[in-house]
């Protein structure tokens, strides 16, 4: 019995220390990315007012919907491609509203939108534990690592040393997702960021910088979502917190 408890100890001990390490090391994708590690480092005066001449060629406008409404996923995922129940509110919000233009194609848990199964040293990894995930949603293993890698990030988001650059970054990929959706960045139109869980706190935190790039009012709809005291709550056109019942964070 006192060798079973020293292992729970030493294994308890050793989950810590990586604890410990993935958090110190959460900032460097976001200071990586602003100091050009790889490639060239981003200059701030390409983000004040953005137009379309700044965008990608690859980036071709489509046609112009009604109202642009850009979902940011939970910390539980991985990959673009999202879970079945945040899918099937997706489709429901379509219905609803047949004209507006639903985006899901950016991964907030990422400055460069690259998602863990993208270009990384450790996408084989993430994407062996997306496939545990997909095969077993209760997937123990895969549950923890990538909410926990996830949830760091929204820590750095939080974080008024690194959540800026952080913010800065991932506000840059709405407003090139928005683009390529139709969206036009001299109309002045309202975004609508509708943020789950960590994507709250992403969502608030990119609001004062896709103002600026647009130009034009940021509403942030939070359902379930964790959020900071982050500056960006002062300065969207409206924040909407909606918590179910049952809930038991609220």
């Amino acid at each position: 019995m006192t060798w079973l408890i020293e292992q729970i100890f030493s294994l308890i001990g050793i989950a810590l220390l990586l604890l410990l390490i993935a958090a110190v090391v959460a900032p460097l994708e976001s200071l990586g990315w602003f100091a050009g590690w790889g490639g060239k480092p981003p200059r701030l005066s390409e983000f004040l007012k953005l137009d379309p001449k700044q965008l990608a060629k690859k980036e071709q406008p489509a046609q112009k919907a009604d109202a642009y409404l850009l979902y940011l996923s939970g910390v539980g995922q991985s990959t673009n491609q999202l879970g079945p129940d945040e899918m099937d509110f997706i489709h429901q919000l379509e219905k609803a509203l047949p004209r507006a233009a639903v985006i899901t194609d950016v991964f907030p848990y990422s400055v460069s939108n690259n998602p863990l199964t993208g270009e990384r040293a450790l996408s084989p990894l993430w994407r062996k534990l997306n496939d545990m995930q997909r095969k077993n949603p209760n997937s123990l293993l895969a549950l923890m690592m990538i909410n926990v890698r996830n949830f760091l990030q929204v820590a750095v988001s939080a974080d008024p040393r690194y959540g800026p650059i952080y913010s800065l970054g991932v506000a840059n990929e709405i407003a090139r997702s928005l683009a390529r959706h139709g969206y036009l960045l001299a109309s002045g139109d309202p975004v609508f960021l509708i943020g789950y869980s960590g994507g709250a706190q992403v969502s608030v935190g990119v609001a004062p910088y896709l103002m600026a790039m647009l130009d034009a009012p940021v509403y942030v709809i939070s359902i379930g979502g964790l959020i900071s005291d982050d500056p960006g709550i002062n300065q969207v056109a409206r924040l909407s917190q909606n918590t179910g019942s049952r809930d038991p964070l609220y």
